[in-house]
């Protein structure tokens, strides 16, 4: 069963790389970026070592492995949705859950990039051990490696899949948890770079040398201890690390015997009381009474039955009393509440200030300009300009709900707008006063600074909803990771309408940016960014918003089937 296990996970993957040419070259380029990578660490370890620098780097390789071994257990357990190749639930159908099936998964489950990426990182301290001259080590490394490879996987296997079945019980709860794992995700990442400086620049031996030994005595660690342990002479020490080892993987297969008896049988959902007394009563509300519920009108002032008028016309409502339509207000009030709610979206509102903090890090490195910080801050409103514009494609099938509606396209267009503008143009102005206040600018500074940003926003989302409401290229389907790429196929679709998206936002900002640098060269007051980005802004996005209505009414059918033919939706 293992082996066939194996064969199926191999030739699923096959078949999911060599479908489209750019998935099967980007990932040969993935393979040999990350074995250069290893090469490079490699050979950094083996001439370390042969220079004298044992002690370091071997106490290193300790931590760094007991890392790798707790990132196998955390990382696949914040994105369960990414990878569900193997997927028990799967399986259910044609046999049931035993600890050989179990076992075959978790082998399995080393299958792909992650899995060879790890295999060959795992040989590293083999290798640093002979050729500090400890064989000892080095065998016992190398014999420990399997069962460090099992106790990754079995682990990831248990948490992923028991993370799993639970955020399945309501979709809200799993695409919050999506986010709040991909926000994590891109926090530590992201800024990598600005974290290896800080370790170059404060790198302390002893550091390194005191959390090896502290590793070396975790679950995820003790199985690189033993041959430190071995290389100090320290029989014992070995011998209860391995036993650590040992009980760490029983425990992670115990869990995750038990985790997929659960994933292939279903979990049992109690009715509460209240639901078995409705039933009983045969009800179709457990609480009677709260549809004759009143509310107050918010335009009228007087109260309306919630059964009468739905909950979310106060929503649509408070769009009209700013002066929208009601087609655009109601559009406004959908596409402001999927800003929250969608998974997708909500991590890039949270993206943003990633952007404006990587802008201030960035110009305190040693050897960096401030043009480095600068790109960084600059981009983020064309980024969130950009989502803006491609809603429609975040919107799924789903989209066929405006179409059907008959709504028109101007009012479509303006309420994708407007419904965007008050979560992102508030991050936006939360993040400049960030960066007012880190660069001591002054208030007329900051407001240039801000509508400057607002312009790049406006327009970017603009040039968007023009080009969207004719091209749309693919994303990930509700429900999925946004570090997915389920669905994200035509790569030279994608690629092309985002080039022609950026280069369209920089040529529709040219009047605001043009005055923007003279103004900072000292050529034009700083008034006139002020009053230029307005001016050009309002312009342009009523201008631009007519076009796209326009393109929308005659191409929404054409979109809406280009978007059903995409995987997932």
């Amino acid at each position: 069963m293992v082996r066939q296990l194996i064969r199926l996970k191999a030739k699923i993957m096959w078949n999911t790389i060599s479908r489209q040419t750019w998935v099967l070259v980007m990932t040969i380029l993935g393979l040999l970026y990350a074995l250069s990578i290893l090469s490079m660490i490699g050979a950094g370890v083996v001439f370390g070592i042969l220079a004298g620098h044992e002690h370091i780097i071997m106490p290193m390789l300790t931590f760094a492995g007991g890392i790798f071994i707790l990132g196998w257990w955390l990382v696949p357990a914040m994105f369960s949705g990414m990878d569900n190749t193997l997927d028990p639930k799967k399986f259910a159908p044609y046999l049931g859950p035993s600890r050989k099936f179990a076992f075959g998964l978790s082998v399995a489950t080393g299958i792909g990039v992650p899995g060879i990426f790890s295999t060959l990182a795992f040989f590293m301290p083999a290798i640093g051990w002979a050729v500090a001259g400890q064989w000892v080590s080095a065998i016992a490394a190398l014999l420990l490696l399997p069962l460090a490879l099992l106790t990754a996987f079995t682990w990831a296997s248990a948490i992923t899949t028991w993370v799993g079945v639970r955020l399945q019980a309501t979709s809200t709860r799993r695409d919050m948890s999506t986010a709040i794992a991909t926000i994590i995700f891109l926090l530590v990442f992201t800024p990598l770079g600005v974290w290896i400086n800080w370790i170059v620049q404060d790198f302390n031996p002893d550091f390194f040398i005191q959390s090896a030994e502290i590793m070396g005595w975790t679950p995820f660690g003790a199985i690189w201890g033993v041959p430190a342990s071995l290389a100090q002479g320290n029989i014992l020490f070995a011998c209860l690390r391995l036993l650590i080892a040992l009980v760490t993987y029983a425990c992670g297969f115990w869990g995750w015997s038990h985790v997929i008896f659960g994933a292939m049988s279903g979990l049992a959902r109690p009715v509460s009381q209240k639901a078995q007394e409705a039933i009983a009563a045969g009800r179709r509300e457990i609480d009677p009474h709260h549809a004759q519920k009143k509310f107050a009108h918010p335009i009228a002032g007087r109260a309306t039955s919630s059964a009468k008028v739905p909950n979310a016309l106060p929503r649509v409502e408070l769009w009209q009393i700013c002066g929208l339509s009601a087609p655009t207000a109601s559009m406004a009030a959908r596409t402001a509440r999927y800003w929250i709610r969608d998974a997708r979206l909500l991590v890039t509102v949270i993206t943003v200030p990633l952007f404006f903090f990587m802008g201030i890090m960035w110009t305190r490195l040693p050897g960096m300009s401030s043009a480095h910080g600068t790109f960084f801050i600059y981009m983020a409103p064309v980024l969130i300009g950009a989502t803006i514009g491609a809603s429609t494609q975040y919107d799924s099938t789903a989209f066929w709900i405006p179409v059907s509606s008959a709504i028109k396209g101007k009012h479509e267009r303006r309420g994708r707008l407007f419904g965007s503008l008050p979560l992102n143009s508030g991050i936006l102005v939360v993040c400049t006063l960030a960066i007012a206040f880190f660069k001591g600018l002054g208030i007329m500074e900051t407001l240039v600074l801000l509508i400057f940003l607002m312009a790049l926003l406006i327009d970017a989302a603009v040039v968007t909803l023009i080009i969207g409401s004719a091209w749309v290229y693919p994303v990930q389907p509700p429900g999925t990771s946004p570090m997915s790429a389920r669905g994200t196929g035509s790569f030279m679709t994608t690629m092309l309408t985002q080039t022609a998206t950026l280069c369209g936002s920089v040529i529709a900002s040219l009047p605001v940016l043009v005055v923007y640098i003279l103004s900072n060269t000292g050529v034009l007051p700083s008034w006139m960014v002020v009053l230029t980005g307005i001016i050009w802004t309002c312009l342009f996005a009523h201008l631009g918003l007519l076009w796209a209505g326009r393109i929308w009414d005659r191409r929404s059918v054409k979109v809406l089937n280009t978007i059903r033919s995409w995987p997932g939706h």
